[in-house]
C-alpha cells in the first residue's frame, strides 16, 4: 500500500490491497473516527476526514 498526505483542503489518492473479507470501511472508521464520511462508487471509496486542532 502507498499513501501520500496532502495539505489541508487538497486531495490525495492511494491504492491498497487487502484480504477479501476485510471490512475496509469499518477499518477506516476505527482509525479515523465515526465522523469520517465514506462514499463508495464502482468499487472505489472516497473518504473525507477532517481533524480539528
Amino acid at each position: 500500500m502507498s499513501l501520500g498526505l496532502a495539505p489541508a483542503g487538497e486531495e490525495f489518492v492511494y491504492r491498497a490491497t487487502h484480504a477479501p473479507d476485510l471490512d475496509l470501511q469499518a477499518t477506516i472508521r476505527a482509525i479515523e473516527g465515526e465522523g469520517t464520511e465514506i462514499r463508495e462508487t464502482d468499487g472505489a471509496l472516497r473518504v473525507m476526514v477532517s481533524h480539528s486542532s
